[in-house]
């Protein structure tokens, strides 16, 4: 099984004691048009990075790199935590929506060609795989190491990460924005045609659905339990247990757009105002942190990584 931390994506969490009350003490995000980090132990958005179209952000295993699915360039970007590119890949012909890096430093990209796309650690790519037939919203790495994806084919697809061929194919039966895995071999999607959640098995097969009480979800993740975490229409972040029980929802009081979960369950959620809910375990609300300007957070990650997708 692949450790934890280099699979999932989202908000940047480094070592010490953080001003959530949790492990993270610095925010990474994403946010109007730039990528921006924001210091919890301070409650300062301590530096922009880099000015970007860019809708989602993850960042690899060591810590030390972001990578960015630019939305208005059609490109893959790999900074350094400065902000200073290093490699910039567009092979992808249309919009870029998500974004993930696995163990290794290999890259993997999705977008409205209606690709996914594996890279190397250098930006090369390495295989396309065009099974999808509309645009594909996102991207997951599951615990075997291969490829989660959904879009607006309504489909949730396995990819063999080692040679970008289908391994499986399910029928969502909604058209999908986000997706998820867990350490299990199961993983989660959503889409925007109704307010559910699917849960799908190792084999791709049905294991339960979720109604949320938002319009619909548009950001999901785990945390090491296996616990679901969904947001998304209608202001509600909802913590969901393994066997799709609601543990608590909580009214954020605006549209959400991304969420994360640091190493103490944590949680962090971006919304429309360009706001962060910080929420502890129990879903009891513990600050605010508002970034400068305001705009929607489309995207978050902490650094045990877990996934951050864009939502419409």
């Amino acid at each position: 099984m692949i450790e934890k931390k280099n699979y999932f994506a989202a908000a940047q969490i480094l070592a010490g004691g953080g001003g959530g009350g949790g492990s993270a003490t610095t925010l990474y995000g994403v946010k109007d048009d730039r990528l921006f980090s924001y210091d919890l132990d301070t409650d300062t958005e301590d530096f922009n990075l880099v000015t970007t179209t860019s809708l989602n952000v993850f960042m690899d295993a060591d810590s030390t790199n972001l990578f960015t699915a630019t939305f208005g360039d059609n490109e893959v970007e790999k900074f350094d935590l400065t902000g200073s590119n290093i490699w910039t890949n567009t092979d992808h012909t249309s919009f870029v929506r998500g974004v993930i890096v696995d163990a290794s430093g290999n890259v993997y990209s999705c977008a409205s060609d209606n690709t996914v796309r594996k890279m190397n650690s250098a930006g090369v790519n390495q295989w396309t795989n065009t099974d999808h037939t509309d645009d594909v919203y996102a991207v997951a790495i599951d615990d075997a190491g291969d490829v989660i994806s959904t879009g607006l084919d309504s489909t949730v697809r396995k990819i063999n990460s080692g040679t970008g061929v289908q391994t499986w194919s399910y029928a969502l039966g909604n058209r999908g924005i986000a997706v998820c895995c867990d350490d299990s071999g199961n993983s989660f999607a959503c889409g925007i045609d109704n307010n559910n959640v699917t849960k799908i098995d190792s084999s791709g097969s049905f294991v339960w659905n979720f109604t949320t009480s938002s319009n619909y979800a548009r950001a999901l993740t785990c945390d090491n339990d296996g616990n679901l975490y969904t947001a998304g229409r209608g202001q509600r972040v909802h913590k969901v247990d393994t066997s799709g029980s609601e543990v608590w929802n909580y009214n954020v009081g605006a549209d959400c757009y991304s969420v994360a979960v640091d190493l103490n369950n944590f949680v962090y959620v971006g919304d429309s105002l360009g706001d962060i809910t910080v929420l502890d375990d129990s879903g009891t609300f513990v600050k605010t942190i508002t970034t400068s300007g305001g705009g929607i957070v489309f995207s978050l990650v902490t650094n045990d990584l877990r996934v951050p997708v864009f939502r419409p």
